[in-house]
This record gives structure tokens, C-alpha cells and sequence, in this order.
């Protein structure tokens, strides 16, 4: 399962990114939902880095640092690679503070002023924070450091949506949940790993592996099984389909 990925950007230090980031967080955790933070340093780090202490202070229990020269997870070293960074958490849900040049998961603008929104903003962003009030007054469906309440209730709805599309879609009930929605949030809560009935899809051709996205995988898995159920034979309960078609 895929963790949902919100990246928090400025286009300079002191517009309060970490202000917005603990106070999200904490929203996110009152809602039940396991998060990790990353942070990435443009600078040396140093062990009492304080703006990480803060997302502990709040509840977080992953955070990791990152910066050219070393990535911190409670001492493990891994690269400056977000990518990376994120296969490494055990929580389905990730705040990144920084990574602006990043192309992984949604983002949150953090911003002193409407040029700096213009210069960050692009088709993943999902909100603009402004810190400057006088600015907040002329632009509408603009946050403020605020409203991190609004902030959190459209991130955890993303990230449901985000989880849900993973799924097979099939409102099934083998998970012991009655909607995948119903999963789906279980997931991001830490509840529950992973869909019983998400099959390891894979498509060869010719005997070359054709790599297939979460959404392509599910509505394989769809299809099979709708053909499955109106086949006379066909175990209730199976583990392996394999179809294969000869030219």
C-alpha cells in the first residue's frame, strides 16, 4: 500500500511551515490517523535540531530529518531521496516539510505573501496557507496558519481517497469492513495492512514484465473477478488465477 504524501513548501525559511505542520498534526492525530513526518535541512543537522523536537512534542512518532549530507531516523542513514525516505515509514500517511522540487504526493503553498504563492503553486497543490493577514483579505478559499483544522479534515479526506483508489473496489466485506471505504481509513489509522482480496496482478508479454500502476492493477483484478463469478467451477474461495492467451 502506497502511503498518502503531502509536501509543505516555501519559497523561504520563517513563513511558518513547521507552525502549520505541528498544529495539522496534531488535528490528524486527534482523528485517529498514524502519520510520519519528514523534514528536510538545508543546512548541517544537528542532533538538538529543534523544529523536529516540535512535531515529537506534539505526538508524531516518526520523524525524520533529511539533508545533503545525512538523513536522520532515529540515527538510520539513508540518502536525500524522498522516494526513498518514505519506503522506509510505517505509517500510511506522511507530512514532508520542504522537498519543493519534488514531484511525490499533494502540496500544501506556505506563504508570506501572494508572489511567493504564484511562484510555488502547480497542479499538485491542494491548498495555500498565507501568513500574511492583509494578503488573506483578497484572495477567497485561502488559508491562514489559523485554520489548520480545515487544513487536516482536506488532508485526511485526500488520503482516504488516495487509499481507497489502491483498492479493488469491490465492497466485498472479506476484510471485515463493509465498504472499502470503511478499510480504507482503518488503514490509515494503522488498523489494517492491506486488502485481502488486492491480488498480486503482474502482465508479461512475450515474456517481458509490463509494469502496472495501483489503478491498471485493481481493474484487472476487477475484471477478473466479475468474469469469475458467472463461470460454473470456480472455487468460492482461491488463491492463484492464471490466464494466459497464445498468437
Amino acid at each position: 500500500m502506497e502511503p498518502y504524501v503531502v509536501r509543505f513548501v516555501s519559497a523561504r525559511s520563517g513563513v511558518g511551515k513547521t507552525t502549520v505542520i505541528s498544529e495539522v498534526s496534531k488535528r490528524l492525530l486527534e482523528l485517529g490517523l498514524a502519520i510520519a513526518i519528514v523534514k528536510h535541512a538545508h543546512g548541517d543537522i544537528a542532533l538538538e535540531e529543534k523544529d523536529s523536537r516540535r512535531f515529537l512534542e506534539v505526538g508524531v512518532r516518526e520523524v525524520v530529518v533529511s539533508s545533503r549530507h545525512l538523513t536522520i531516523i532515529y540515527s538510520r542513514e539513508v540518502p536525500e531521496d524522498l522516494v526513498a525516505i518514505v519506503r522506509l515509514l510505517r505509517k500510511p500517511l506522511v507530512l514532508v516539510e520542504g522537498f519543493k522540487n519534488s514531484n511525490l504526493g499533494d502540496k500544501v503553498v506556505v506563504a508570506g505573501s501572494l508572489d511567493e504563492v504564484a511562484e510555488l503553486m502547480d497542479s499538485s497543490t491542494i491548498a495555500v496557507v498565507l501568513s500574511s493577514s492583509e494578503e488573506v483579505r483578497q484572495v477567497s478559499n485561502v488559508l491562514t496558519t489559523r485554520d489548520a483544522d480545515r487544513l487536516a479534515k482536506v488532508i485526511a479526506e485526500r488520503a482516504v481517497e488516495h487509499v481507497i483508489r489502491q483498492l479493488p473496489g469491490l465492497n466485498c466485506g472479506y476484510c471485515g469492513y463493509s465498504t472499502c471505504r470503511g478499510l480504507a481509513l482503518h488503514i490509515l489509522q494503522g488498523e489494517s495492512r492491506a486488502c485481502p482480496r488486492v491480488l498480486d496482478v503482474k502482465l508479461t508479454v512475450d515474456g517481458l514484465e509490463v509494469p502496472l500502476n495501483p489503478f491498471v492493477r485493481n481493474l484487472i483484478n476487477l475484471i477478473i473477478e466479475s468474469f469469475l463469478k458467472v463461470l460454473k467451477g470456480v472455487p468460492e474461495r482461491y488463491s492463484t488465477v492464471e490466464l494466459r492467451i497464445a498468437r
